[in-house]
């Protein structure tokens, strides 16, 4: 029983060793604390416009409860925009300045949605892409591709 209680003991202590030494620390000074990713949460009034709900975590901004408002977002991070208007019936798709589909959530195909870098993750009503170097110079705004009332700029800020 002896060798248990010491056996036990040493594998708790090297547990506390390893997860100190780990560097998932939560301290202000950790870098990925600081990294850009956020989840902007976007609801509808009617067909008109798109309404930012909130914004959740670091690197992006919007004018809650904002018709169509201009959202921030920093190069380098990774995004998720949850469409509560739903998918299916309000697709949010993302835009250069020509107005040419980067990538969304509608059926058609962009140009930047099999991009392994910007990597655009679909799941019911959200989708979630990296805002690499080449898509931060390319993107512009955001609207849903069966309302284009229903519309909004991008603003990229660079990372520092």
């Amino acid at each position: 029983m002896k060798n248990i209680t010491v056996t036990i003991s040493i594998i708790a202590a090297a547990l506390l060793f390893i997860t100190s030494c780990s560097g998932n620390s939560t301290s202000p000074n950790n870098e990925t604390d600081d990294m850009p990713g956020a989840t902007i949460t976007l609801d509808n009034s009617g067909a008109s416009a798109y309404i930012a709900v909130s914004v959740e975590g670091n690197g992006a901004s919007a004018g809650i409860n904002t018709e169509n408002p201009e959202i921030s977002l920093t190069s380098g991070g990774r995004y998720t925009f949850i469409n509560n208007g739903g998918a299916s019936s309000h697709p949010l798709n993302f835009r250069d300045s020509s107005g040419n589909k980067l990538f969304g959530q509608s059926r058609d195909e962009g140009a930047l949605e099999n991009n392994s870098d910007i990597n655009v993750v679909k799941n019911g009503n959200s989708i979630s892409f990296t805002l690499t170097d080449d898509l931060a110079g390319r993107l512009s705004d955001y609207i849903c591709s069966f309302h284009p009332g229903m519309n909004g700029s991008l603003q990229i800020i660079e990372a520092n």
